[in-house]
């Protein structure tokens, strides 16, 4: 499966924007990403500083152009607040999908039978 992110797809809900994430994001990222609570359940290096936003908000870019990661920045459509982000690497993608593919071919494997 070919994955092509060129135009980078924007998702809305009753609520909220799904779009790229931009280097004027870079203070609220710092925010969500230096907050304890928000980390607690999160394995990541913690952030020092906006330099380090910066460049943080860069590799994700190049990830996105190179086609091995896709990353939103959720947005609240009221308020134009950054809630929060979500982001996968193409790779966790294709493992998710070929053992969803196996899961799907035992189960029919066992219909058959």
């Amino acid at each position: 499966m070919a994955f092509n992110f060129t135009t980078f797809p924007v998702l809305e809900t009753e609520r909220l924007t799904l779009r790229a994430l931009e280097l004027n994001d870079a203070k609220a990222i710092f925010g969500l990403r230096t907050n304890k609570e928000v980390n607690t359940f999160i394995t990541r290096t913690m952030l020092n500083n906006l330099s380090e936003t910066r460049a943080l908000i860069d590799s994700i870019s190049n990830s996105i152009a190179n086609n091995t990661r896709i990353f939103w920045v959720l947005e609240s459509k009221d308020t134009a607040e950054l809630l929060g982000t979500i982001g996968l690497k193409i790779s966790k993608l294709r493992r998710i999908m070929q053992k969803l593919d196996m899961t799907c071919i035992q189960i029919f494997k066992r219909m058959v039978i």
